[in-house]
């Protein structure tokens, strides 16, 4: 599971979370923002504020972890 960053907000870190604890149990492929937004006891609009796709969730994750994400 990743590791919280100090600087990211509550309900953002909340989302990310969510979407790989999701993803470690279904598979990345089989979660979506809905599930997601469950998860995450958000309102689907307020993850797609967040994030648009699953894409923008690896992207504001990946930075974090240089050397990790490189492939995706």
């Amino acid at each position: 599971m990743p590791t919280k960053p100090s600087s990211k907000g509550d309900v953002s870190w909340k989302i990310i979370t969510s979407a790989f604890e999701l993803a470690r149990a279904q598979g990345w492929r089989n979660v979506t923002l809905a599930a997601i937004a469950r998860d995450s006891d958000q309102k689907l609009d307020r993850v797609v504020t967040e994030f648009p796709s699953k894409q923008a969730i690896l992207t504001a994750f990946c930075p974090r972890r240089q050397g990790v994400c490189g492939a995706v």
